[in-house]
């Protein structure tokens, strides 16, 4: 019997250990993902097509989009986190969760705005031509 409990207690460990590499070496690889992204988009706006507004405004908003999803992905965390430690704690749980789901519609009406922006402005463009 303490054998299997030793042996679980490798896996977990293993486990741990792999998981926490990974943690550590994974901002490295997103660094050059978004280094090389945010190059191409300074070279888009310098390049040739200067001036256009429209590539202006495209990339300001593609980099808010990259910054939602980024305090959506914190305050999914943290919730979970409160969640975890909550402990059975009615009051914490209620507000991790109550973190969780405004969380989730922030988010929702970010891209609902983004989608009807997108809708109208195509429509207007194509009734322009």
């Amino acid at each position: 019997m303490r054998s299997h409990i030793q042996k679980k207690n490798s896996i977990q460990n293993i486990s741990l250990w792999a998981g926490s590499i990974f943690l550590l070496v994974q901002p490295y690889l997103v660094h050059a993902q978004l280094k090389d992204r945010l190059q191409q988009s300074l070279t888009d706006l310098r390049g040739g097509q200067e001036g256009d507004i429209g590539v202006i405004v495209g990339k300001i908003i593609e980099a808010s989009f990259g910054i939602l999803g980024l305090v959506f992905l914190i305050i999914v965390v943290y919730a979970g986190f409160l969640w975890a430690t909550s402990a059975g704690d009615p009051k914490k749980t209620k507000e991790a969760r109550g973190m969780l789901i405004n969380g989730i519609i922030g988010l929702a009406i970010a891209f609902s705005a983004y989608s009807i922006t997108r809708f109208v402005v195509d429509g207007i463009g194509k009734a322009t031509r």
